[in-house]
């Protein structure tokens, strides 16, 4: 078995930033508008829950990305996220930049596309050592 973590991209701290900057300025003027001790203590907890929703969307998946590669298959897990791909189900890999919503942190991406089913998918990856990642499952070469 081997894990690759997820490159983490400039993009991926910027977001981050946004997001505490934003909570944080809105909490500021939420405050400027009320004189009572208890609409203050509403707006405390309304904003101490929507920065625990941030940390469980934006810090899970910073501390958990990362992609498995054990016996003939790729195991993707992001977040809450988990999806198991068998190498006979892959068809290429290309390389591309994209700043979409997957199981990447960085917009330097490997997209897979696999097999499943009647269907073929997409899925975008960012492993840290991509080389190494691309022998361990059988793709020595992208597009």
């Amino acid at each position: 078995m081997k894990k690759y973590k997820s490159e983490i991209g400039y993009s991926f701290y910027l977001m981050m930033f946004i997001l505490v900057v934003v909570i944080t300025l809105s909490f500021i003027f939420a405050l400027r508008g009320t004189d009572s001790k208890s609409e203050i203590i509403v707006l405390f907890v309304a904003y101490a829950i929507a920065a625990l929703a941030y940390c469980l969307s934006v810090i899970h998946p910073l501390i958990n990305t990362q992609y498995v590669v054990q016996d003939k298959k790729l195991e993707i897990k992001s977040g809450f996220y988990k999806k198991t791909i068998s190498f006979n189900q892959l068809v290429e890999i290309i390389e591309k930049k994209s700043f979409g919503r997957e199981p990447a942190l960085s917009s330097k991406r490997l997209y897979i596309k696999y097999r499943d089913g009647q269907g073929m998918y997409w899925i975008g990856v960012s492993p840290r050592d991509r080389g190494n990642f691309l022998e361990d499952i059988g793709h020595c070469s992208i597009r």
